[in-house]
């Protein structure tokens, strides 16, 4: 009887202590629950912060890559040339410049005793530099010397371009204060600094119109020239010209010299008077002695 007391009362324990078992874990799993939305829900803020922040940098990167970092360069170059015939030079020249989209900003020209020369400007647009400087040596003409320089204005025009804005801002303010004046004094005062400020904005204006032209044309400063006979490049005439030269300088210096000579004439006067007094001193000593 007891036996089965103890197996009964075992049994009732045994129920209760699963019942609570069963009470605790339904009771762990509602707490996990309650936390767990807010760590799914951090973990997901934190990887779509991350995405974010990757297509951020993506679209940053890519506008980088979008934005047109045009250089501005000034291009000038020199070219010497010698032509067989000046003027033959000269009319196809046109056509090649006029080709090309160019145009002559000067013209110079020379004739000395060794040679026919012409000195032009051309102003060239920036994408026909190359091809109009490669065509000038054509009709047998000899390139003698070329040079080709560049200089990177870019930085020059934002620095301009940053001061003008910063300007026109700075004269927007002032026009606002000019509309709050009160007094004759104010608004001459405020007048004053306006026309100030707008004198800097043409100053920069005109700055920025001339690089910018500057840039857009580029100048070839072309010298080319006839040599006359016995010329040489080499800065020296030939043989002949130089015996011809040599005469020709031999008969400038006799000219020169008569004509200095001719110059102290009243040097010359004064020996010619003192010579004749001496004559004539001597030849009254002479009749003196032999009375």
């Amino acid at each position: 009887m007891k036996r089965h007391f103890l197996a009964f009362l075992m049994l009732i324990l045994a129920t209760s202590a699963c019942n609570q078992a069963s009470r605790d874990s339904n009771n762990f799993p509602t707490s996990e629950k309650s936390v767990a939305p807010g760590l799914k829900l951090e973990t997901t803020e934190g990887v779509s912060d991350e995405s974010n922040t990757e297509k951020s940098m993506s679209n940053n990167d890519e506008s980088l890559a979008n934005i047109d970092f045009d250089k501005k360069i000034i291009k000038n170059a020199t070219v010497l040339l010698e032509v067989k015939n000046n003027n033959d030079y000269a009319q196809k020249l046109k056509d090649i410049i006029k080709k090309h989209g160019a145009y002559i900003s000067k013209e110079e020209n020379y004739n000395t005793e060794e040679k026919v020369e012409t000195v032009l400007g051309i102003r060239v647009p920036v994408l026909q530099f190359e091809g109009l400087i490669n065509e000038l040596a054509f009709d047998g003409a000899r390139q003698l010397e070329r040079s080709v320089s560049s200089e990177d204005v870019t930085g020059q025009m934002i620095d301009v371009k940053a001061r003008l804005e910063a300007k026109k801002a700075t004269r927007e303010k002032y026009l606002e204060f000019l509309k709050q004046g009160k007094t004759v004094e104010d608004v001459l005062r405020v007048q004053a600094e306006i026309n100030n400020i707008q004198e800097q904005i043409e100053s920069a204006e005109s700055r920025l119109a001339y690089l910018g032209n500057q840039t857009e044309y580029s100048t070839i400063t072309l010298t080319y020239f006839e040599p006359k006979s016995g010329y040489e490049y080499n800065g020296e005439p030939g043989f002949w010209s130089r015996i011809g030269n040599a005469f020709i300088n031999g008969g400038k210096w006799f000219v020169d010299l008569f004509i200095a000579i001719v110059a102290i004439w009243p040097f010359w006067l004064a020996i010619a008077i003192i010579w004749l007094v001496i004559r004539q001193y001597r030849k009254n000593k002479t009749i003196n002695k032999n009375v």
